[in-house]
C-alpha cells in the first residue's frame, strides 16, 4: 500500500511566499490559512505597535502557539466530560437492563 503524502503548498505570510507540505492540508486550505495569519498579524500590529516584520512573526508565533494549548486543553477537558458522560450512561444503561455488577 502507498502511503498517502501531504500536498505542498504556497502560502504568502507578511509579503513572502513560504512552500511546505503538511499532512492533512491541502492547497485548497491555503488562503484560509493565510488569512488567518494575516488577522492575527493586523491584531498584533494594532494591540502593540509592531510593524518590523522579524518581531511581528516571533509574536505571531508565540500567540498562535498560545492559540493551539489554548485549544488543546479545552479538548483534553471536553474529552474528560464526556467520558465520564459515558460512564454515566453506561451505568444507566446496565441498571436499567439488570446487568450491573455488583
Amino acid at each position: 500500500m502507498t502511503p498517502i503524502h501531504a500536498d505542498r503548498i504556497t502560502v504568502n505570510v507578511l509579503g513572502r511566499d513560504c512552500t511546505l507540505e503538511i499532512d492533512g492540508i491541502s492547497p485548497l486550505d491555503a488562503p484560509g490559512l493565510t488569512s488567518l495569519i494575516e488577522k492575527k498579524a493586523e491584531e498584533i500590529r494594532k494591540e502593540f505597535g509592531v510593524h518590523d516584520t522579524l518581531t511581528l512573526m516571533r509574536m505571531l508565533l508565540v500567540l498562535l502557539a498560545a492559540d493551539i494549548h489554548q485549544l488543546n486543553e479545552k479538548m483534553e477537558n471536553f474529552n474528560r466530560i464526556e467520558e465520564k458522560s459515558l460512564d454515566s450512561m453506561i451505568v444507566a444503561l446496565d441498571t436499567a437492563l439488570g446487568t450491573q455488577k455488583p
